[in-house]
């Protein structure tokens, strides 16, 4: 909590108390969620880390991705991430892919190279979904091309 406070001062200044409110009730109502639906859980057994991985990341991703498409947040580091695609026009997944890529770099340091990189695979994949989520899908791309011929 007392961590979180210097973020909602960042977020005052750069978006708007609207926003920090709709992000502190989401995030309480998630932590409610999150602490009440364990009794319905499913676990799926999957043994290829690969795979866990890809899969964790087209979850996160696509979950995160609904998020800032609605004009929410998790109330992680996608509120810096969405301050600085505001100010510098980078992506949201990019952003979180290079503040994670960050983070993993330091704890390569402390836990097993294995897991890292299986922790990449998840955060590169999850950043890729979170952007196509909430941009769209689609791939179509337009040119206006203004003329003084007729």
């Amino acid at each position: 909590f007392i961590l979180k406070i210097p973020l909602v001062i960042i977020v005052i200044k750069f978006l708007n108390i609207t926003f920090v409110i709709e992000t502190w009730i989401d995030m309480d109502l998630y932590s409610l969620m999150d602490n009440y639906s364990q009794f319905i859980q499913y676990k799926i057994q999957i043994n290829d880390m690969i795979l866990v991985s890809i899969l964790a990341g087209i979850i996160s991703g696509l979950g995160l991705g609904l998020i800032v498409r609605a004009k929410g947040s998790s109330g992680g580091i996608d509120i810096i991430s969405m301050i600085i695609k505001e100010k510098y026009s980078i992506s949201i997944g990019t952003t979180n892919f290079l503040f994670n890529l960050a983070v993993l770099l330091i704890a390569v340091a402390f836990f097993n190279i294995e897991i890292a990189l299986y922790t990449l695979i998840a955060s590169f994949v999850t950043s890729r979904m979170t952007d196509k989520t909430s941009t769209g899908f689609g791939n179509q791309k337009a040119i206006l091309i203004v003329s003084d011929k007729g």
